[in-house]
């Protein structure tokens, strides 16, 4: 049996809210570009308005979306059927290539606890992109799921879909699970901070 959440027909692509996949990153690690926060919130924002769907992120450029403050799902009611979606399929090759990589979304800020905080969420799918933070707090997690704030006993996180997605924390967590129910992970990886 397949469960559906949200209206997966429904594609709000990032660019429409003015977001930029044109990131750069150094040797050093340091990722250049536009500060994308305001459109992908957006994005998130009007995709939960409309009772879910696809929050695409296409290969613009150099597919490196770069933001500087937090992202969330909402976290005091409930999102549905938001799908995360990045292009393309192949992962990490050496010697590095950014263009045979998914697209990849990149916060710089520091201070927050989570770059993507995903709370009283549920049926939320990340699919074919790259996570990661940049920088030296190591309190930076890239990707948390937060099942604790619960508005009512049988609400939660539940029924969390991650499919070829590459989670890094630069110092902090890559990933952080609370009170989740229902999390399948499929290709891709947690890779540790270092």
């Amino acid at each position: 049996m397949t469960i559906k959440y949200g209206n997966l027909s429904q594609t709000f692509d990032v660019r429409r809210f003015g977001a930029v996949g044109n990131g750069v990153v150094g040797v050093d690690g340091s990722v250049t570009g536009t500060d994308n926060t305001t459109a992908i919130q957006a994005a998130i924002d009007a995709c939960r308005a409309q009772g879910g769907g696809r929050i695409f992120f296409p290969y613009d450029t150099t597919g490196v979306y770069a933001f500087d403050s937090p992202l969330t799902t909402g976290a005091t009611d409930i999102s549905k059927g938001l799908k995360f979606t990045g292009e393309g399929g192949l992962t990490w090759s050496f010697p590095f290539d950014q263009r045979k990589m998914v697209s990849s979304i990149v916060y710089r800020g520091s201070g927050a606890s989570s770059a993507i905080a995903c709370g009283n969420s549920t049926g939320i799918t990340f699919e074919n992109l790259w996570l990661t933070t940049q920088g030296s707090n190591t309190q930076n997690t890239t990707i948390s799921f937060d099942g604790s704030a619960k508005i009512t006993a049988d609400i939660g996180i539940r029924d969390i879909s991650l499919k070829n997605v590459h989670a890094f924390g630069a110092n902090g967590y890559s990933a952080r699970l609370t009170s989740v129910v229902g999390l399948s992970w499929i290709g891709g990886g947690i890779y540790p901070a270092g």
